[in-house]
């Protein structure tokens, strides 16, 4: 196979990025800025930024134990993914019926209801040797649900100068709550996102919009963990329906087979850790990876989080990073790779 070959304006373009207006370490603000200084130095720029001393009028930064977690939520179940390595919505390599080759597969956690107390029980009691690592990390306005985690938003708040910032309330607001072993895969998201660390660490690494070129994105079949029929097996992956696919990217930018993604290695990743009680502005259509730890409570202790997404502007951003895709994708077809 000949190596796949990039046109030289993506390379320029990266470069370009870079040189100009791409920290090379993402900033730190001590206290939170004015709404119009938040627009005009990051949200415009498309700049991410940590915000020290923003949730200083959270409930939550004191309340939130696992003995008032538990009582909260009480009898009321939750959705928690559960893996069996911490890599909920990942590429994985598995030969699956019914053709059994292998083949590279997006694969989607087990998602099971269980009450907060459940889950503490499932995660932080269970006796060596761990398997299932389980994460409460359902989307889509988790916190804001009556049927998820509504019984926790009283104890949160907006952040008032992203509110003015950007105009409008979130879309969603999301609850999360994992150990050191989840880890969410190299995405992007189509929101301004604002990320609030509440207990522990959250660990970031990010690739600006301009990197497409070199992280291989493509459509990949559908699968699921499932609860195994075979005992000596956790989870089994099922397929999804034939046709059922999603982009995504193969690529772990924290340990890049270089062998197989060789363009990764023109890539220069931000990394920065968000600490309880600080925020992490992350712009739309930013390349992440998300790790947590919470070393302070131990082995077991679990990292909780909560998230703003704000819609983004459809506007040059957006068509700019549209074209940049669809110019690679057209270049790729003429290039044997």
């Amino acid at each position: 196979k000949k190596k796949k070959k990039l046109p030289m304006s993506a390379l320029a373009l990266y470069a370009d990025a870079m040189a100009l207006h791409v920290p090379s370490a993402v900033p730190v603000l001590a206290e939170p800025p004015s709404a119009l200084t938040f627009f005009r130095e990051f949200v415009a720029q498309n700049t991410p930024v940590v915000i020290q001393n923003c949730l200083t009028e959270w409930p939550a930064l004191r309340k939130w134990s696992r003995e008032y977690l538990c009582a909260a939520g009480g009898d009321h179940k939750v959705s928690c993914a559960i893996t069996p390595d911490g890599l909920g919505d990942s590429v994985k390599t598995l030969a699956l019926p019914p053709h059994n080759h292998r083949t590279d597969y997006f694969v989607m956690p087990h998602t099971q209801k269980m009450t907060v107390a459940e889950f503490y029980a499932a995660e932080v009691d269970r006796p060596a040797p761990r398997r299932a690592v389980h994460y409460i990390s359902q989307q889509n306005g988790s916190l804001a649900a009556a049927d998820e985690c509504g019984f926790l938003q009283e104890d949160v708040r907006e952040l008032a100068f992203a509110h003015e910032a950007f105009g409008a309330a979130p879309d969603a607001v999301n609850f999360w709550l994992g150990p050191r072993q989840a880890v969410s895969s190299l995405h992007k998201d189509g929101y301004e996102n604002m990320y609030c660390v509440v207990r522990g660490e959250k660990h970031f690494t990010l690739l600006p919009p301009q990197a497409y070129p070199f992280l291989y994105e493509q459509v990949y079949p559908g699968a699921t963990y499932v609860p195994a029929q075979q005992p000596g097996n956790d989870f089994d992956v099922v397929p999804e329906p034939e046709g059922d696919t999603r982009p995504w990217i193969p690529v772990n930018p924290d340990l890049p087979d270089l062998k197989r993604f060789p363009l990764f290695e023109r890539v220069t990743p931000l990394r920065v850790t968000v600490r309880a009680g600080e925020v992490l502005y992350l712009p739309s259509l930013w390349y992440h990876q998300v790790s947590q730890s919470n070393e302070a409570e131990g082995e077991h202790g679990l990292c909780a989080a909560v998230n703003f997404w704000y819609d983004m502007q459809y506007g040059p951003n957006y068509t700019y990073f549209n074209f940049l895709c669809q110019h690679v994708q057209e270049q790729a077809q003429k290039v044997p790779v």
